[in-house]
C-alpha cells in the first residue's frame, strides 16, 4: 500500500476492521500511506465493532480518522437484493460504510484544491476533523471526519507525528524530534498559537492495556520549539516538537496532540510513543519431513497465563515475547511411509523454551520418530481411533492438555522427540484403538470408507467394470450386477445420486476414485442419516489407474473381533508400543490400557519408559456394526487450540 500510493499519487481510504479488539487491524489499514478508518454512531460514539489500534508490534498510530458507520441508509444494488418490491436501499452497519464518508470528503477536497498532493488531503481532513472526548487517537484517530471545517478552514496541518517505538534495552534514549508543518491556502497571514498535551494512554495490549491511562506525561517530556507561528499567504510554516523518551515509563504508551489556534480555527496534530517493558525475540522455524517450510498454526503456551496464543506461520515465525518460559506446539500434514499416496499428521513441539534472551527453535518434522502400535503375532489390524494428546502445565496458572483426534485419512504418526522439562509438568502419550479390519480389498488395496456407507458382507472374487462418472447414463449397456462399480468423483453426480444408481445397477460394492489429488472423504449416506444401499470406498487416481479387473474382496462377518488401546511414550522421544491379545473367553470386546505416569519436573524418559505397558485386551464375537469406524461417530476429544 505504501509502495502504490507513491507510485501513483493517490490516497487510499481504507476501512479499520469490525474486530471490534485492540491491535487487531491488518493490512492494508495498518500502511503509513492509508487513510485508515474508524467507525462512530450518530452521537460520535465508538462503534463496538470498530476495530482500534495500536498496530501491532510496533504500537503506531492507526486509525487516522472515523466516520458515521453505524445504521448507514445506503443504495442496495441488485446482485444484493434491489428490485421494485423490496426497495433499493439498505441499512448497514460496519467501518466499509465509514468509509465512504471519508472517500467521499476526500473527494470534495480534491475538487476544491485538485493541485494537493494524497499526502496533504490526508493532513487535511486529520488535521480538521471534529475532535472526540473521551476517545483516544487508538480509538478514533484524529477524530470524526469534518467536511465543512476542513473546506473552511485556510490552513491545515500534519496529521500525526509518530516519535517511535523503543524496544528493550531502551538504557536513556537520545531526545527525538518531529516536524509539524502548517500549509495556508489563503490569501492572508495567519498566526497559530500552538500548545501540546500528553498523557499516558494505557501499558500493553497483551498485558494491561489501560495500566496508567489518563496520567499526564512529565513536564518535560514533549516541547515546542515555539509557542506561536506566522503562516505566510499560499506558504508553510513548521515547529519542531521534540519527545524525550527517557522520561518515559516502562512499558506505557503516550499519546498526545499540538493544538494550533487562531480566531474561527483549531487544528490538532495527534503525536504518540512506546517504550517496551522486557521482551525478547523467538524465532521459529517449521519444516516438513522433506524440509521445505510448511503453513500452519503454532500453539504458544505461556507460564503464568491461563490461555495460549495461536499465530499462523509460514515456514518461519518471529514473535516479540515478555521473558519468561514458553511451550509451543503444531500439527502438521506431512507425507507418510504407507506409499505415495500415504497421509501422516506430525505433532512438533518444543515443552519448555526459557526466553531470558533471543531465541531461534526449529520444528523439524524430518526428525520426528513414527510412533505404532504393533499387535503380537502381526495379525491384521486397521486403527478405529488415533489420538495424539499432549499436556503442559506449570504447576499453577496455566495447563494445555490438547487431545487430537486424527481423521481417518491419516494412517501415521509422527511426533517430535523432547528433551526434558525443569518446571512444571509434562506428558505426551499416542492412543489407538485397533480392530481386525471391517473389509479388505485385494492385495492390500489403500482404500478410504466413507461416511454414511452401508457395510459389504461375505467373501467374493468379483469382476470390476469402469462406469464413467457413475451417473445413471453412464450405466448403459454395461453389467455391472454383482460386481464392483468403480466411478471417478465429478461434481456433475453428487455422492448419494452415484451410490443409488450403483445399487439399482445391482452392483455389489462402488470403488470412487477421486478426481483430485489425495484422498477423498464425502457423505454417500441420505440426507436422514442412513446408510447408503451399497458399500462405497473411495481410493486415490493413483490406486484408482491400477485397479485391475477382478478383486478379492472380504467384508464384515461374524468372527473373533479384538480391539485394543494402547498409549505410548510420554515425554521422552516417542518409540513403537505393543498391544497384547485376550484370552477368547473374556466377555468384554474393548481394552482399557494404564497410562504410564506423568513425567515431572526434572525426570528424565529412561530405557524402562520407553515402551508403554502391555494393557490388558479383551476379544469377543460382536456382530457387524451398522457403519465402518470411519463413518461412526468418535467420542469427541477435548476442543483444539484456544485464542484471545
Amino acid at each position: 500500500m505504501n509502495s502504490l500510493s507513491q507510485q501513483s499519487g493517490t490516497l487510499f481510504v481504507v476501512a479499520a476492521g469490525n474486530t471490534g479488539a485492540e491491535a487487531a487491524m491488518g493490512a492494508p489499514g495498518v500502511a503509513d500511506a492509508a487513510l485508515t478508518v474508524a467507525a462512530v454512531d450518530r452521537d460520535d460514539q465508538l462503534a463496538y465493532f470498530s476495530s482500534r489500534g495500536p498496530r501491532y508490534g510496533d504500537y503506531g498510530l492507526k486509525p487516522d480518522i472515523a466516520a458515521p458507520g453505524v445504521d448507514i441508509l445506503a443504495a442496495k444494488a441488485t446482485r444484493t437484493g434491489g428490485n421494485d418490491a423490496d426497495g433499493w436501499y439498505t441499512t448497514m452497519s460496519g467501518t466499509s460504510m465509514a468509509t465512504p464518508h471519508v472517500a467521499g470528503a476526500a473527494a470534495i477536497l480534491a475538487q476544491q484544491h485538485p493541485d494537493w498532493p494524497a499526502a496533504r488531503l490526508k493532513d487535511a481532513l486529520m488535521s480538521t476533523s471534529k475532535a472526540l472526548p473521551g476517545l483516544d487517537a487508538y480509538a478514533v484517530g484524529a477524530g470524526r471526519v469534518d467536511v465543512p471545517a476542513s473546506l473552511a478552514a485556510p490552513v491545515t496541518a500534519t496529521g500525526s507525528a509518530w516519535f517511535g517505538f523503543f524496544g528493550w534495552p531502551h538504557t536513556d534514549p537520545a531526545p527525538v524530534a518531529r516536524t509539524v508543518t502548517y500549509s495556508n491556502a489563503g490569501a492572508a497571514p495567519v498566526t497559530l498559537d500552538l500548545a501540546e498535551s500528553a498523557a499516558i494512554a494505557g501499558g500493553p495490549y497483551d498485558v494491561d492495556p489501560t495500566a496508567d491511562a489518563g496520567t499526564p506525561a512529565p513536564d518535560g517530556m514533549f516541547a515546542l520549539s515555539a509557542d506561536r507561528v506566522t503562516v505566510p499567504a499560499h506558504g508553510t510554516a513548521s515547529v519542531t516538537v521534540t519527545a524525550r523518551p527517557s522520561m518515559a515509563m516502562t512499558a506505557r504508551r503516550y499519546l498526545g496532540q499540538v493544538t494550533a489556534t487562531a480566531p474561527g480555527l483549531a487544528l490538532r496534530t495527534q503525536f504518540g510513543l512506546f517504550t517496551e517493558d522486557e521482551r525478547h525475540n523467538l524465532h521459529v522455524s517449521v519444516r516438513d519431513r522433506s524440509g521445505k517450510p510448511v503453513q500452519g498454526y503454532l500453539e504458544l503456551q505461556a507460564f503464568g497465563q491461563p490461555d495460549p496464543y495461536l499465530f499462523a506461520f509460514d515456514g518461519d515465525l518471529d514473535l516479540r515475547l515478555l521473558k519468561g518460559t514458553y511451550s509451543a506446539l503444531t500439527l502438521i500434514p506431512v507425507a507418510g511411509d504407507h506409499g505415495p499416496d500415504s497421509q501422516a499428521m506430525a505433532l512438533l513441539g518444543d515443552p519448555e523454551i526459557v526466553l531470558d534472551r533471543d531465541r531461534s527453535i526449529t520444528l523439524d518434522a524430518r526428525k520426528a520418530k513414527e510412533v505404532a502400535a504393533r499387535v503380537p503375532g502381526a495379525p491384521r489390524t486397521e486403527d478405529r481411533v488415533l489420538q495424539l494428546n499432549w499436556y503442559r502445565s506449570d504447576g499453577a496458572t496455566s495447563t494445555i492438555d490438547e487431545q487430537l483426534l486424527l481423521g481417518p485419512q491419516y494412517d501415521e504418526a509422527f511426533v517430535l522427540p523432547t528433551g526434558k522439562v525443569t518446571a512444571g509438568a509434562f506428558e505426551y502419550e499416542t492412543r489407538w484403538r485397533k480392530a481386525y479390519p471391517l473389509l479388505t480389498i485385494g492385495d492390500n488395496v489403500p482404500f478410504l470408507g466413507q461416511p454414511g456407507s452401508s457395510l459389504y458382507a461375505g467373501r467374493d472374487e468379483l469382476d470390476v467394470v469402469r462406469v464413467g462418472a457413475g451417473a445413471a447414463a453412464d450405466y448403459a449397456g454395461k453389467r455391472v450386477r454383482g460386481k464392483i462399480a468403480v466411478a471417478t468423483r465429478s461434481d456433475a453426480v453428487s455422492p448419494g445420486e452415484r451410490a443409488a444408481n450403483a445399487a439399482a445397477a445391482g452392483a455389489r460394492l462402488l470403488i470412487v476414485v477421486n478426481d483430485g489429488p489425495g484422498k477423498l472423504l464425502e457423505w454417500v449416506g441420505a440426507d436422514d442419516g442412513t446408510t447408503s444401499p451399497i458399500p462405497v470406498v473411495s481410493v486415490t487416481a493413483r490406486a484408482g489407474a491400477a485397479l485391475p479387473g477382478r478383486l478379492r474382496v472380504e467384508g464384515c462377518r461374524t468372527r473373533r473381533t479384538c480391539t485394543t488401546s494402547s498409549t505410548s511414550t510420554p515425554g521422552g522421544s516417542p518409540t513403537t508400543s505393543r498391544t497384547g491379545r485376550a484370552p477368547r473367553t473374556s466377555p468384554a470386546s474393548t481394552c482399557a490400557s494404564t497410562a504410564t505416569p506423568r513425567r515431572r519436573a526434572g525426570s528424565t524418559a529412561g530405557p524402562s519408559a520407553r515402551t508403554a505397558r502391555s494393557p490388558s485386551a479383551s476379544c469377543s464375537r460382536p456382530p457387524c456394526p451398522a457403519r465402518a469406524p470411519t463413518m461412526c461417530p468418535r467420542r469427541p476429544a477435548r476442543a483444539g487450540p484456544r485464542t484471545r
